[in-house]
């Protein structure tokens, strides 16, 4: 008799801990789940000012010249995507001053609290970084792009909607 009320003890105790474990797997999943997708740059011109240093203000010159001027300017719009797929692939794509560029790599969420996640992120050879990406609402997360971690600069991203 003694016996079988350890027994059932120690079924209740795995159970209630089995029970308690499985909300914190929930959130994890969870919040990769808002990651998962692809994000798109919101105000890439504040991008193309602090790489460039300068205005993208359109020329006023009129003729050949200007319109040359124009499509140089226009080239250098900026976009960027930051793709987080399932199981941990990462894509980000580039278009600056006419040169695209794509880097695959690799991201974990590590932690999170609320409305912030802190994600490990590694592209290509690069020295991993650890950023840290605020959920906004369903469609919108703010963090520093992990292409372009060096400048520390935050910047809004809006899910694109496939």
């Amino acid at each position: 008799m003694e016996r079988s009320r350890i027994n059932s003890h120690r079924w209740l105790v795995s159970w209630i801990a089995v029970v308690a474990w499985l909300p914190s797997l929930g959130c994890q999943n969870v919040t990769e789940e808002r990651l998962l997708g692809t994000w798109e740059l919101d105000g890439a011109d504040r991008l193309a000012k602090l790489m460039t240093g300068g205005s993208k203000s359109k020329p006023a010159m009129d003729g050949f010249l200007g319109s040359v001027l124009e499509t140089v300017v226009d080239q250098m719009e900026a976009t960027m995507e930051v793709e987080f797929g399932r199981g941990g692939s990462l894509i980000t794509r580039t278009n600056f001053g006419g040169r695209q560029s794509e880097k695959t790599g690799t991201w974990k969420a590590i932690r999170s609290m609320e409305q912030e996640v802190v994600i490990w992120v590694q592209l290509g050879q690069e020295d991993p970084n650890e950023i840290t990406v605020t959920l906004v609402d369903q469609n919108t997360i703010k963090m520093v792009p992990p292409n372009i971690a060096v400048l520390g600069k935050i910047f809004t991203f809006q899910q694109v909607q496939k």
